[in-house]
């Protein structure tokens, strides 16, 4: 039986086990532009890492079993050292072909089609290596225990350099090519085996190992829009909570969040080119002019700060990302300079000091999807607490405003009027589509018979005409208060976020390297 060096082996493993939750951690990253990042992509990426594994694992000790374990190792590896360098641009054809499937359908198969692959010849790793490594049937458990426990520590290794250190630092595409090269280096050192197909083994392994290098190397350049599309990236950046872009469309310059539109700015004018970006401090300074402390929770772009401070009011704003903050201030934030707290919404109104504000705008999403922990009777009743007396709460949902796909809407409303006396709720938009749902609430009920006067792009102007006619029915049978304990907030917003998407897609279909 062959034996390997102890050594050799025990890399081998480790950086296997590491490559497999790094692929599996970015693989939510790579999915995220187009499918979201929402507990569906979770379950896929998990379901189809486990399944891969698992089938590695069976086929890799068939192999074993047929000997010369080691050389099939170092193949083994080879293969799945050049899948992981093609996964960076495969996603430029897999994505696009999975967008029309659904959130749900999709994220399965572009995370079976991208990641499977190479997954399952990870999975044959630790069986090879295990087979590889034992000489004497004495020390089997011993030697194969130690190897899983091996790979189960590259993988915790792997997942916290991915995570914590490497994905706000060195971007995608460098991150799956130094996963590759974690996987030809070991497979450069096994000298098992002989004749052509060693010196076809190795010539691999060398060849993927200085594409990988050079990859990394590469100055990392932004892409440039066909000639004539009028669209330019200025910034592109991966954070710990997801991928933000600045791009511009001739002069208006948008904030993509895992590829779902934030803010948008006419830069001539100054003035959003989002029509809810105009409503919100129309609708906020209707009901109370006075208000003149602010809280505004999730930045965004910062364009619904420059309309509040428009209206001179104290703005200040908690935003959990700071890239985020960082790309608003360098791209977006030209007539205020908003206080930001860097930290999760609720844990800040945690802390907040009773009634420190007059108005608070809770606007905090995950791409286009609101946290759940944010709209629970739990949260709102810290939200309550931070209001001054007669200060007044305003809250943005993208949902369905009416029909049976309506359900969270409602939900959310039942959940406002648990904790507040007064709740309405103003659709942005006409129709029954998807949209920027509105509510607005507090401690005693407020007139709202008009609109302050904001800054408004003239595209964005007709939606303010009607909008206070265009009230929301927050009643409903199947509506229900959401709680700590139970608000499955993504499972009613499911149609709303396959929506968004397709949205998406009809927008940026022409230049969907945008997305990528």
């Amino acid at each position: 039986m062959q034996r390997g060096p102890a050594l050799h082996l025990s890399v081998t493993v480790f950086a296997a086990g590491a490559v497999v939750l790094v692929l599996e951690i970015l693989g939510a990253r790579v999915l995220a532009p187009f499918l979201g990042s929402s507990s569906y992509v979770w379950s896929a990426l998990i379901s189809v890492t486990l399944l891969s594994l698992a089938v590695g694992y069976r086929w890799g000790g068939a192999l074993a079993d047929r000997g010369e374990p080691l050389v099939w190792l170092s193949r083994l590896l080879v293969a799945a050292g050049w899948l992981v360098v093609l996964v960076p641009y495969a996603r430029r054809w897999v994505l696009p072909a999975a967008w029309g499937l659904g959130i749900r359908t999709g994220a399965l198969a572009a995370a079976a089609a991208l990641f499977a692959p190479a997954l399952i010849l990870l999975g044959t790793v630790a069986p090879l290596a295990a087979k590889g490594a034992v000489a004497d049937l004495g020390t089997l458990g011993g030697r194969v225990g130690g190897l899983y426990a091996l790979s189960t520590v590259g993988s915790l290794a792997g997942a916290l350099l991915a995570g914590y250190v490497l994905i706000p630092v060195a971007g995608v595409t460098r991150i799956f090519l130094g996963a590759a090269l974690a996987l030809f280096l070991p497979a450069l050192a096994f000298r098992e085996g002989g004749g052509p197909g060693r010196r076809w083994r190795r010539a691999a392994a060398v060849a993927g190992t200085l594409a990988a290098l050079a990859g990394i190397l590469r100055h990392d350049t932004l892409p440039a829009g066909k000639p004539g599309d009028g669209w330019t990236m200025l910034d592109r950046e991966d954070s710990r909570y997801g991928e933000i872009k600045v791009v511009q469309y001739n002069t208006v310059r948008i904030l993509l969040l895992d590829g779902t539109l934030q803010t948008g700015v006419e830069l001539t004018s100054g003035a959003s080119s989002f029509p809810y970006a105009a409503a919100v401090p129309a609708l906020l300074f209707g009901a109370r002019p006075d208000a003149r402390r602010i809280l505004v929770v999730g930045l965004g772009g910062g364009a619904i700060c420059e309309a509040f401070a428009d209206a001179g009011a104290r703005v200040d704003a908690v935003e959990i990302d700071p890239a985020v903050a960082g790309v608003a201030r360098r791209f977006f934030l030209r007539r205020s300079d908003p206080a930001i707290m860097l930290e999760d919404g609720r844990t800040f109104l945690r802390r907040t000091a009773p009634g420190t504000y007059d108005a608070i705008f809770l606007d905090a999403y995950a791409g286009e999807a609101p946290p759940a922990h944010l709209f629970t009777r739990e949260a709102l009743g810290l939200l309550k607490t931070a209001l001054a007396p007669g200060g007044i709460g305003v809250a943005n949902l993208i949902a369905f405003p009416s029909g049976p796909r309506a359900r969270l809407a409602r939900c959310v409303g039942v959940t406002l009027k648990s904790v507040f006396p007064w709740v309405e709720a103003r659709a942005v938009e006409k129709g029954d589509g998807v949209m920027n749902v509105i509510y607005l609430f507090g401690d005693r009920p407020r007139r709202l018979d008009r609109l302050a006067p904001v800054r408004v792009h003239p595209q964005v102007a007709p939606y303010l005409a009607g909008l206070l006619a265009r009230q929301v029915n927050l009643d409903g049978p199947d509506a229900f208060v959401l709680t700590d304990e139970f608000a499955p907030v993504e499972a009613m917003n499911l149609a709303a976020r396959e929506a968004t998407r397709y949205n998406m897609r009809a927008i940026f279909g022409p230049v969907t390297w945008l997305l990528l």
